[in-house]
């Protein structure tokens, strides 16, 4: 088919989406940093109905890594089912994947007390592009499919 990818592309392109999952999971910041385009583009609308951004990488990391998020107090797992990959270009490709996360938002830093549990289930549209001869992923968009238990609790702001 017109927009099928290579086995070669396959295989990068779920390595990319695994440490996108796993540095996250992992609290390893350095390796999501690594699979990142120079620029990220979120884009929340089905989930959340905010507007589609698009920041530095580096402004995408702070986002990420940061106390009141995925960087200190909320915890996460990020189960990726099954994938599909339509190429866009010759050097872009959409990777749609189906993910179940789970997340716990924890009182303090310490860890010692859960605030709110919470799971999402989305199917999570990667944008990946070529980018000097490499692959990278330049972009996100959830679309929310359901929630269940607390997760309205999980991202809100706290003062850590």
């Amino acid at each position: 088919m017109a927009n099928d990818i290579t086995f070669q592309e396959y295989l990068t392109l779920s390595r990319i989406t695994f440490e996108w999952a796993d540095s996250y999971d992992a609290k390893q910041f350095d390796r999501l940093k690594a699979i990142l385009g120079p620029s990220v583009t979120l884009d929340y609308s089905d989930a959340f109905g905010q507007k589609p951004i698009t920041m530095p990488r580096d402004a995408f990391m702070e986002l990420s890594d940061n106390k009141n998020r995925l960087g200190g107090i909320v915890d996460c797992i990020h189960h990726i089912g099954g994938s599909k990959y339509d190429r866009t270009g010759p050097d872009s490709v959409t990777g749609f994947h189906q993910v179940r996360t789970e997340y716990k938002r924890y009182k303090t830093l310490e860890k010692n007390e859960v605030e709110a549990t919470g799971q999402g289930l989305t199917l999570m549209e990667h944008y990946y592009k070529k980018i000097d001869g490499e692959w990278k992923l330049t972009g996100t968009k959830p679309g929310g499919r359901m929630n269940e238990f607390n997760f309205d609790k999980i991202f809100i702001e706290s003062k850590l």
